[in-house]
């Protein structure tokens, strides 16, 4: 309807893998301009030339959290994600640039509606990583998991992608267990505040 009938030339969203998979080729198709405010994700589906971005890619802010991580001491580490497209494609990404950089002991897939991660936290605990990175879908499920290991007397460090560091949500629900986990992100943009207010 946007395109057709009201004629627009650019869209602004929207945001997420998910939406933006199903928009890419639309866009392309009827060459509209789509800026998606909130799209960090790089596989070759999310690519197009019509569909851009306003946030620097997974990949460039996961570099930096690794070198991060190394230069903290970080040699092993677990990962653990959810198996929905975010949770998929993000680990992807972190793994291709974690080669040769820090060893992975073992992924952890979970499901995306989890509660219970306390048989997971207990392997890790076994394990003995250095660190851990999570990339779970919901703000809940990311909450949940980090309650869940402070219960159990994991404290190692904790590395999220910033797109659930950041969430409202899960700041005011579960702030005090996610107190001090470490994620990158992009420095503020200039005229961010103007821009929103427009």
């Amino acid at each position: 309807k946007l395109m057709d009938i009201d004629g627009v030339s650019a869209i602004i969203g929207p945001e997420w893998i998910e939406f933006g998979q199903v928009i890419i080729p639309v866009s392309t198709e009827k060459k509209t301009l789509f800026i998606s405010p909130w799209m960090t994700a790089e596989s070759s589906e999310m690519r197009g030339p019509y569909y851009l971005s306003g946030t620097p890619s997974e990949r460039g802010q996961f570099s930096k959290l690794i070198q991060y991580m190394s230069a903290q001491g970080v040699k092993k580490l677990v990962i653990v994600y959810s198996q929905d497209s975010y949770g998929r494609i993000d680990t992807a990404l972190f793994k291709e640039e974690l080669k040769g950089k820090i060893d992975l002991l073992e992924e952890f897939a979970v499901q995306d509606d989890a509660t219970d991660y306390r048989t997971e936290i207990l392997r890790i605990k076994k394990l003995s990583p250095d660190a851990i990175f999570t990339v779970i879908a919901t703000d809940a499920g990311f909450g949940l998991f980090a309650k869940q290991l402070k219960e159990l007397g994991v404290s190692l460090p904790h590395y999220m992608p910033i797109a659930r560091a950041e969430s409202a949500v899960l700041l005011d629900h579960y702030g005090p267990y996610v107190d001090g986990i470490i994620y990158s992100a992009p420095k503020s943009y200039k005229r961010a505040g103007e821009f929103e207010a427009k």
